[in-house]
């Protein structure tokens, strides 16, 4: 007999997988960009905030890593300020991340 309560814990399963197959794709794409600075700091971000995001803002972060990386680094380094549509708290953080000695 299917319980109520099995039917939520397996919708409740299945999202969980697909978020953590969403951020291991985050992760691979923070690792993979193209410099070793973006590969450095992006892939700094995901281990340490990744898991812990909003799904709105993994897809706020997603769409960051569509950028290209000068452009990034740009925002990043604060060389250029970062437009009004891309201002966001994840770009908060990676301008932090990018302060931080590792």
């Amino acid at each position: 007999m299917l319980l109520l309560r099995d039917i939520s814990n397996k919708t409740s399963y299945i999202k969980n997988v697909e978020r953590d197959q969403y951020i291991k794709k985050l992760h691979h794409q923070s690792r993979r960009r193209g410099t070793k600075e973006a590969d450095f700091i992006l892939s700094k971000f995901a281990e340490r905030y990744l898991d812990d995001l909003s799904m709105d803002d993994l897809g706020t972060y997603e769409d960051i890593l569509h950028i290209p990386d000068a452009v990034l680094m740009d925002w990043i380094f604060e060389r250029k300020p970062v437009p009004r549509p891309y201002q966001s708290k994840i770009m908060e953080q990676l301008v932090l991340t990018s302060k931080k000695k590792f």
